[in-house]
């Protein structure tokens, strides 16, 4: 199933009416003869559609329930399946705004290795065009997928680092990261820099299954931060 306005697939759950997250498009299921199809009520603004966000981001998750329905008119039960959609990919969006780990660095390393090398031995003749296309393509593909994760890394790369200890969190929702479940908690902290006043933030971090426990008042995390620039702490690797 496809949004028939800009062609962005829309996930199993939708049914009888669903917000497309790219093009704000409110489909509704028609039933036909032939074979049921998804059609364009109206268009949902921007600014509508971000007040669900932000309150699904406020930690109100009933309020961003609520939204969802006087938009879309749907029931109670699919507005909540609409709302669990949305905060898997808000979290999806929070990890690809995150630092490259080490490991992150070194399958950088191996795919621009591979794609270089590949096209080093197609110009040597070690390598027929059909081969070296197929492996420069596999390549470049997995590099443009960490293309957003390598810009904030580089970003990031000679920020200062500071402790913050955990004021306060909210669980906003999950998804699945190479089949382990991965969860997105909105936290509150408060960043000491060294030498520095201490100053509070908010920031959205993806937690592994096996760390949530580490999510807790008082719990202490290393982040990054982009001095005189608002909403610019993110998880220190």
């Amino acid at each position: 199933m496809n949004c028939p306005n800009c062609g962005a697939p829309l996930p199993e759950i939708a049914r009888e009416t669903w917000v497309c997250l790219y093009c704000q498009s409110l489909v509704r299921l028609q039933e036909g003869e032939e074979a049921p199809g998804f059609v364009v009520d109206k268009s949902v603004t921007e600014e509508e559609m971000a007040e669900v966000k932000q309150a699904l981001l406020n930690h109100s998750r009933d309020n961003a329930i609520q939204l969802y329905q006087q938009l879309t008119g749907s029931s109670e039960e699919k507005a909540q399946a609409a709302i669990d959609e949305l905060g898997r990919q808000l979290s999806l969006k929070a990890i690809i705004q995150q630092q490259l780990s080490p490991i992150g660095w070194l399958f950088v390393v191996i795919w621009l290795g591979l794609f270089v090398g590949t096209v080093l031995a197609w110009a040597t003749g070690l390598l027929s065009g059909l081969v070296a296309v197929l492996l420069a393509g596999f390549a470049l593909y997995n590099l443009v997928s960490l293309y957003p994760t390598i810009l904030i890394s580089l970003r990031y790369l000679k920020a200062p680092r500071a402790p913050a200890t955990t004021i306060n969190f909210a669980y906003i929702g999950k998804t699945l990261l190479r089949r382990e479940p991965v969860h997105l908690y909105k936290i509150l902290l408060d960043v000491q820099p060294e030498g520095e006043e201490s100053f509070r933030a908010q920031v959205l971090i993806p937690v592994r299954e096996r760390n949530r426990s580490r999510v807790q008042v008082g719990h202490v995390l290393r982040i990054k931060y982009l001095p005189d620039q608002d909403d610019s702490v993110i998880f220190d690797r």
